[in-house]
């Protein structure tokens, strides 16, 4: 058996899901492809001292655990270079609190045992709030933006919630 690999084009697909705090591809029910941030900083930075966050505990209320089970918190600013147009954002987030850790995970870096803050942040000057999560849990938020060049994210992390992606 031969198996070969290739990494999708980017430029072929219609919806951009970018999967933050992981390596890893991942395809969901609905035959969505994430893809890991490290593969699209050519057209998203990402500001901030920002912090990896994983665990492996299931998330409530999601079949899709891969894409909520890893996070960036202490971010400052995202900013997605795009044409000028209309988009429908989603952004994910999850709230990971210590976990305990199986024999395979020793090595397993530690996340912070905290519960995220009602906060705001804004997605190209749209006002969103974000509610009190608690560990384990999801939430996903819809904005419709117009932009120029660019869809900028900003105040992201102000009170310790933590970023799993968007698309």
């Amino acid at each position: 058996v031969v198996i070969y690999y290739s990494k999708p084009d980017l430029r072929k697909i219609d919806e951009l899901a970018v999967n933050f705090g992981t390596e890893s591809y991942f395809k969901d029910i609905t035959d969505c492809l994430w893809v890991p941030l490290k593969e699209v900083t050519s057209i998203i930075k990402v500001e901030g001292n920002y912090k990896l966050n994983k665990s492996s505990t299931n998330i409530k209320n999601t079949v899709n655990d891969p894409v909520y089970q890893s996070n960036l918190s202490n971010i400052k600013e995202i900013n997605i270079d795009v044409p000028k147009g209309n988009y429908e954002v989603t952004l994910l987030f999850s709230e990971l609190k210590k976990d305990n850790k199986l024999a395979y995970e020793l090595d397993k870096e530690e996340t912070e045992n905290k519960t995220s803050s009602f906060s705001k942040l804004y997605l190209n000057n749209h006002s969103i709030t974000v509610d009190t999560l608690p560990p384990f849990n999801k939430k996903d938020i819809t904005v419709k933006t117009k932009a120029t060049d660019v869809i900028t994210i900003n105040n992201v992390n102000k009170q310790g919630f933590s970023l799993c992606g968007f698309k």
